[in-house]
Protein backbone atom coordinates (compact mmCIF):
# COMPACT_ATOMS: atom_id res chain seq x y z
CA UNK A 1 0.00 0.00 0.00
CA UNK A 2 1.44 3.34 -0.79
CA UNK A 3 1.67 5.46 1.69
CA UNK A 4 -0.28 9.05 1.21
CA UNK A 5 1.93 12.24 0.78
CA UNK A 6 2.41 14.46 3.15
CA UNK A 7 4.60 17.58 1.18
CA UNK A 8 1.90 18.77 -0.94
CA UNK A 9 -0.67 18.44 1.22
CA UNK A 10 0.73 20.10 4.22
CA UNK A 11 2.62 22.92 1.95
CA UNK A 12 -0.90 23.87 0.34
CA UNK A 13 -2.99 23.99 3.50
CA UNK A 14 -0.11 26.41 4.87
CA UNK A 15 0.01 28.46 2.05
CA UNK A 16 -3.93 28.88 2.52
CA UNK A 17 -3.17 29.33 6.17
CA UNK A 18 -0.71 32.31 5.15
CA UNK A 19 -2.99 33.82 2.83
CA UNK A 20 -5.88 33.65 5.22
CA UNK A 21 -3.80 35.23 7.63
CA UNK A 22 -2.75 38.25 5.25
CA UNK A 23 -6.11 39.07 4.82
CA UNK A 24 -7.12 39.07 8.22
CA UNK A 25 -4.11 40.72 9.50
CA UNK A 26 -2.40 42.38 6.76
CA UNK A 27 -4.39 45.35 6.06
CA UNK A 28 -6.03 44.59 3.12
CA UNK A 29 -8.20 47.24 1.54
CA UNK A 30 -11.33 44.92 1.49
CA UNK A 31 -13.43 44.92 3.99
CA UNK A 32 -13.78 42.79 7.10
CA UNK A 33 -16.56 40.69 6.04
CA UNK A 34 -15.72 40.49 1.94
CA UNK A 35 -12.06 39.19 3.83
CA UNK A 36 -13.09 37.23 6.67
CA UNK A 37 -15.45 34.84 3.82
CA UNK A 38 -12.61 35.24 1.28
CA UNK A 39 -10.82 33.09 3.88
CA UNK A 40 -12.90 31.30 4.91
CA UNK A 41 -13.45 29.91 1.58
CA UNK A 42 -9.96 29.52 0.73
CA UNK A 43 -9.58 27.09 3.62
CA UNK A 44 -12.90 24.92 2.86
CA UNK A 45 -11.85 24.92 -1.11
CA UNK A 46 -8.20 24.19 0.00
CA UNK A 47 -9.34 21.08 2.54
CA UNK A 48 -11.52 19.63 -0.30
CA UNK A 49 -8.18 19.33 -2.72
CA UNK A 50 -6.16 17.97 0.14
CA UNK A 51 -8.95 15.37 0.54
CA UNK A 52 -8.84 14.80 -2.75
CA UNK A 53 -5.44 14.35 -3.25
CA UNK A 54 -4.87 12.14 -0.23
CA UNK A 55 -8.38 10.16 0.41
CA UNK A 56 -9.82 10.12 -3.03
CA UNK A 57 -6.17 9.92 -4.85
CA UNK A 58 -7.78 11.65 -7.77
CA UNK A 59 -6.12 13.57 -10.43
CA UNK A 60 -8.63 16.31 -10.57
CA UNK A 61 -7.53 16.88 -7.14
CA UNK A 62 -4.36 18.28 -8.57
CA UNK A 63 -5.78 20.24 -11.01
CA UNK A 64 -7.92 22.03 -8.48
CA UNK A 65 -4.91 22.11 -6.25
CA UNK A 66 -3.41 24.32 -9.14
CA UNK A 67 -6.34 26.45 -9.31
CA UNK A 68 -6.37 26.93 -5.47
CA UNK A 69 -2.95 28.21 -5.65
CA UNK A 70 -4.14 30.74 -8.86
CA UNK A 71 -6.55 31.84 -6.16
CA UNK A 72 -3.74 32.99 -4.01
CA UNK A 73 -1.73 34.39 -7.00
CA UNK A 74 -4.63 36.79 -7.62
CA UNK A 75 -4.77 37.79 -3.73
CA UNK A 76 -1.12 38.39 -4.59
CA UNK A 77 -1.73 40.83 -7.33
CA UNK A 78 -4.82 42.44 -4.90
CA UNK A 79 -2.90 42.91 -1.78
CA UNK A 80 -0.79 45.12 -0.34
CA UNK A 81 2.81 43.68 0.43
CA UNK A 82 3.51 43.24 3.82
CA UNK A 83 5.04 40.59 5.76
CA UNK A 84 2.54 37.97 6.13
CA UNK A 85 2.11 38.60 2.14
CA UNK A 86 5.68 37.61 1.65
CA UNK A 87 5.20 34.82 3.91
CA UNK A 88 2.06 33.81 1.83
CA UNK A 89 3.90 34.40 -1.32
CA UNK A 90 6.83 32.18 -0.35
CA UNK A 91 4.62 29.50 0.90
CA UNK A 92 2.61 29.11 -2.29
CA UNK A 93 6.12 28.56 -4.65
CA UNK A 94 6.58 25.92 -2.46
CA UNK A 95 3.17 24.46 -2.63
CA UNK A 96 3.54 24.75 -6.56
CA UNK A 97 6.54 22.63 -6.19
CA UNK A 98 4.92 20.08 -4.12
CA UNK A 99 1.79 19.80 -6.06
CA UNK A 100 3.41 19.83 -9.91
CA UNK A 101 5.99 16.93 -8.08
CA UNK A 102 6.68 14.00 -10.00
CA UNK A 103 6.36 11.63 -6.83
CA UNK A 104 2.32 12.18 -6.94
CA UNK A 105 2.20 10.58 -10.15
CA UNK A 106 2.45 6.97 -8.90
CA UNK A 107 0.09 8.06 -5.93
CA UNK A 108 -2.84 9.55 -7.65
CA UNK A 109 -4.87 7.15 -10.13
CA UNK A 110 -6.70 7.37 -13.03
CA UNK A 111 -10.63 8.15 -13.40
CA UNK A 112 -12.63 5.05 -13.00
CA UNK A 113 -14.56 4.49 -16.64
CA UNK A 114 -17.74 4.70 -16.02
CA UNK A 115 -17.45 7.73 -13.09
CA UNK A 116 -18.51 11.31 -13.56
CA UNK A 117 -17.86 13.09 -16.42
CA UNK A 118 -15.04 15.27 -15.74
CA UNK A 119 -17.00 18.66 -16.39
CA UNK A 120 -19.31 17.90 -13.69
CA UNK A 121 -16.72 17.73 -11.43
CA UNK A 122 -15.40 20.77 -12.12
CA UNK A 123 -18.61 22.62 -11.75
CA UNK A 124 -19.17 21.46 -8.36
CA UNK A 125 -15.34 22.40 -7.53
CA UNK A 126 -16.42 25.89 -8.69
CA UNK A 127 -19.59 26.47 -6.81
CA UNK A 128 -17.85 25.54 -3.70
CA UNK A 129 -15.18 28.35 -4.60
CA UNK A 130 -17.52 30.95 -6.00
CA UNK A 131 -18.10 32.84 -2.58
CA UNK A 132 -14.54 33.34 -1.82
CA UNK A 133 -14.01 34.88 -5.22
CA UNK A 134 -17.58 37.03 -4.95
CA UNK A 135 -16.23 38.12 -1.53
CA UNK A 136 -13.09 39.31 -2.50
CA UNK A 137 -13.67 40.39 -5.78
CA UNK A 138 -16.84 42.72 -3.93
CA UNK A 139 -14.13 45.16 -2.33
CA UNK A 140 -15.11 46.95 1.16
CA UNK A 141 -18.66 45.98 0.82
CA UNK A 142 -20.79 42.96 0.09
CA UNK A 143 -24.15 43.72 -1.83
CA UNK A 144 -26.99 42.04 -2.24
CA UNK A 145 -26.46 39.88 -4.83
CA UNK A 146 -23.19 38.79 -3.46
CA UNK A 147 -24.31 37.73 -0.72
CA UNK A 148 -26.92 35.89 -2.31
CA UNK A 149 -24.10 33.87 -4.33
CA UNK A 150 -22.07 33.69 -1.13
CA UNK A 151 -24.85 31.84 0.92
CA UNK A 152 -26.89 30.47 -2.11
CA UNK A 153 -23.44 28.60 -4.08
CA UNK A 154 -22.99 26.47 -1.62
CA UNK A 155 -26.56 25.53 -1.17
CA UNK A 156 -26.49 25.14 -5.28
CA UNK A 157 -23.48 23.15 -5.00
CA UNK A 158 -25.36 20.78 -2.57
CA UNK A 159 -28.29 20.26 -4.33
CA UNK A 160 -26.20 19.19 -7.59
CA UNK A 161 -24.52 17.39 -6.13
CA UNK A 162 -27.29 15.40 -4.87
CA UNK A 163 -28.15 15.29 -8.41
CA UNK A 164 -31.48 17.31 -8.32
CA UNK A 165 -32.52 19.08 -11.03
CA UNK A 166 -33.30 22.00 -9.65
CA UNK A 167 -29.85 22.03 -8.11
CA UNK A 168 -28.59 22.03 -11.18
CA UNK A 169 -31.14 24.67 -12.64
CA UNK A 170 -30.52 27.22 -10.30
CA UNK A 171 -26.71 26.57 -11.61
CA UNK A 172 -27.78 27.45 -15.00
CA UNK A 173 -29.57 30.56 -14.49
CA UNK A 174 -30.30 31.97 -10.58
CA UNK A 175 -26.18 31.46 -9.52
CA UNK A 176 -25.26 33.76 -12.77
CA UNK A 177 -27.61 36.10 -13.04
CA UNK A 178 -26.65 36.93 -9.22
CA UNK A 179 -23.28 37.15 -10.19
CA UNK A 180 -23.71 39.50 -12.70
CA UNK A 181 -25.76 41.95 -10.59
CA UNK A 182 -23.14 41.40 -8.23
CA UNK A 183 -21.05 43.67 -10.52
CA UNK A 184 -22.49 46.61 -9.88
CA UNK A 185 -20.24 48.85 -8.82
CA UNK A 186 -16.99 47.05 -9.04
CA UNK A 187 -13.84 48.08 -10.34
CA UNK A 188 -13.17 47.40 -13.91
CA UNK A 189 -10.51 44.33 -13.12
CA UNK A 190 -12.97 42.63 -10.52
CA UNK A 191 -15.75 42.93 -13.11
CA UNK A 192 -13.84 41.44 -15.50
CA UNK A 193 -12.95 38.63 -13.49
CA UNK A 194 -16.36 37.84 -11.86
CA UNK A 195 -18.04 38.21 -15.25
CA UNK A 196 -15.68 35.71 -16.93
CA UNK A 197 -15.84 33.20 -13.66
CA UNK A 198 -19.51 33.41 -13.97
CA UNK A 199 -19.42 32.82 -17.65
CA UNK A 200 -17.44 29.61 -17.08
CA UNK A 201 -19.81 28.49 -14.26
CA UNK A 202 -22.97 29.46 -16.85
CA UNK A 203 -20.68 27.29 -19.91
CA UNK A 204 -20.08 23.92 -17.41
CA UNK A 205 -23.94 24.38 -16.27
CA UNK A 206 -25.04 24.27 -19.32
CA UNK A 207 -22.77 21.69 -21.27
CA UNK A 208 -24.27 18.46 -22.17
CA UNK A 209 -21.86 16.58 -20.08
CA UNK A 210 -23.37 18.03 -17.15
CA UNK A 211 -27.13 17.53 -17.89
CA UNK A 212 -26.17 14.03 -18.41
CA UNK A 213 -24.62 13.96 -14.97
CA UNK A 214 -28.06 15.29 -13.40
CA UNK A 215 -30.44 13.48 -15.58
CA UNK A 216 -28.84 10.18 -17.26
CA UNK A 217 -28.47 8.88 -20.44
CA UNK A 218 -31.58 9.16 -22.20
CA UNK A 219 -33.98 5.84 -22.86
CA UNK A 220 -35.95 4.17 -25.69
CA UNK A 221 -39.63 5.39 -25.77
CA UNK A 222 -41.15 3.33 -23.19
CA UNK A 223 -38.37 2.04 -21.98
CA UNK A 224 -38.06 -0.92 -24.41
CA UNK A 225 -34.87 -2.37 -26.08
CA UNK A 226 -34.43 -2.61 -29.87
CA UNK A 227 -36.11 -5.18 -32.13
CA UNK A 228 -34.43 -8.47 -32.75
CA UNK A 229 -35.60 -11.04 -35.02
CA UNK A 230 -36.42 -14.43 -32.34
CA UNK A 231 -33.84 -16.43 -34.24
CA UNK A 232 -31.02 -14.48 -33.43
CA UNK A 233 -32.26 -14.45 -29.48
CA UNK A 234 -30.78 -16.91 -27.20
CA UNK A 235 -33.14 -19.82 -26.76
CA UNK A 236 -32.89 -19.77 -23.06
CA UNK A 237 -34.19 -16.15 -23.27
CA UNK A 238 -36.95 -17.16 -25.58
CA UNK A 239 -37.63 -20.06 -23.55
CA UNK A 240 -37.97 -17.81 -20.13
CA UNK A 241 -40.28 -15.41 -21.92
CA UNK A 242 -42.50 -18.17 -23.67
CA UNK A 243 -41.54 -18.32 -26.30
CA UNK A 244 -40.33 -20.81 -29.57
CA UNK A 245 -38.21 -20.44 -32.21
CA UNK A 246 -40.00 -18.48 -33.95
CA UNK A 247 -41.29 -15.93 -31.54
CA UNK A 248 -44.29 -17.23 -31.18
CA UNK A 249 -46.48 -18.24 -27.79
CA UNK A 250 -45.72 -21.64 -26.95
CA UNK A 251 -49.47 -22.45 -26.00
CA UNK A 252 -50.27 -21.15 -29.42
CA UNK A 253 -47.77 -22.39 -31.57
CA UNK A 254 -49.54 -25.45 -33.85
CA UNK A 255 -49.55 -28.75 -32.26
CA UNK A 256 -49.78 -27.77 -28.57
CA UNK A 257 -51.78 -29.15 -26.56
CA UNK A 258 -54.12 -25.73 -25.74
CA UNK A 259 -54.79 -25.86 -29.64
CA UNK A 260 -56.03 -29.76 -29.90
CA UNK A 261 -58.25 -29.01 -26.63
CA UNK A 262 -59.94 -25.70 -28.77
CA UNK A 263 -59.85 -28.16 -31.74
CA UNK A 264 -61.81 -31.07 -30.25
CA UNK A 265 -64.46 -28.69 -28.47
Amino acid sequence: MKKPPVFAPASLLAAAAAWALTLAFGEPEIGSTAATVAAADLLIVTLVAIIGLVVAKAIWARRFSMVVIGLMGVMALALPISNYWVIALLLSGLAVVAVTGPYLDDYLQPPETGGPPPKSVVLLLLLLTLPGVTAFLSGSTLSAAAWAVVIGSPIVAWAYGKAMPVGLWAARTVIPALGIAACWGLAWWAIVLLVATMGAEAFLAWSKEVGLAVSGPDRPPGGRGLPIPPELAPREVLAAAGLDDHGRRIDDAPGTGNQTEEGDG
